[in-house]
């Protein structure tokens, strides 16, 4: 739970420079983030399933998002989704 109206969480969760800072920076020579269906992208990350191929999946703004990240060297897929509403 977020004490923050509903838009501003979706800011923090679409806008490129706000998700870096919290989440993971997009590769700049990948196209960076665009919270746009269908766009791909690459994730910047040290975790143990090294860096991330993305493409996002689904955009309703102010409600969902969700992608899928194939990570390398193993390929694992991973979904994920963020949903916002307010409580």
């Amino acid at each position: 739970y977020y004490a923050e109206p509903v838009e501003r969480v979706w800011k923090a969760l679409t806008d490129p420079k706000e998700l870096a800072k919290w989440f993971l920076p997009a590769e700049p020579e990948s196209g960076g983030f665009k919270a746009v269906p269908g766009h791909r992208f690459r994730w910047t990350t040290k975790n143990p399933f090294g860096p991330g191929h993305c493409e996002v999946e689904e955009v309703r703004e102010n409600e969902r998002m969700s992608f899928k990240i194939t990570h390398e060297p193993g390929m694992l897929v991973s979904f994920v989704t963020w949903s916002v509403r307010p409580e």
